[in-house]
């Protein structure tokens, strides 16, 4: 299995590994929300993201040279693959103490077997005053734009919200 990852051109996402794509020339696509984010449970009237305590890709691009961040959203993912809240407190322990990530799906198959739809914003480039701080302020609200923006165009997102943890 890690071959065919390897082939496909999928990397490990640790800073010296991203850092030394980025040095090669290669882009990078990153997911913000990690293991914290597959524990939330699903909920019929909101996506939720984690990004607001996730800066390391912002470290990230700024010592690469401040190159430009892209923000990106996937509509019909928190939609598709609804999670259980079964055991959640362990499960949240397990994840903070230990690392270990285990969402449990309300099923074995997607509940909507729908097309996802990635919609990409503008690169935010880097200004000469521009901080850490500035740059993912900038891109939580580029996330939050793209989805108010774009949420219309998907009828089972017209009356969704976001929220951005």
């Amino acid at each position: 299995m890690r071959e065919l990852w390897l082939a496909l051109g999928v990397i490990d996402a640790g800073r010296a590994t991203c850092m030394r794509a980025l040095q090669q020339g290669y882009s990078l696509t990153l997911v913000l929300g990690g293991t914290k984010e597959q524990l939330i449970p699903y909920s019929p009237t909101h996506d939720t993201i984690v990004c607001k305590s996730r800066r390391g890709f912002i470290y990230l691009a700024r010592d690469a040279g401040k190159i430009p961040i892209v923000p990106c959203y996937c509509f019909g993912e928190q939609i598709t693959y609804e999670t259980s809240d079964f055991m959640l407190p362990l499960r949240q322990w397990l994840q903070h103490n230990l690392g270990l990530g285990m969402p449990l799906p309300k099923s074995v198959r997607p509940k909507h077997l729908k097309d996802f739809v990635v919609v990409v914003g503008a690169p935010l480039t880097w200004g000469e005053d521009d901080t850490v701080e500035t740059m993912h302020a900038k891109y939580v609200s580029a996330v939050h734009d793209l989805f108010y923006k774009n949420r219309e165009r998907y009828p089972d997102y017209a009356k969704r919200e976001l929220v951005i943890q």
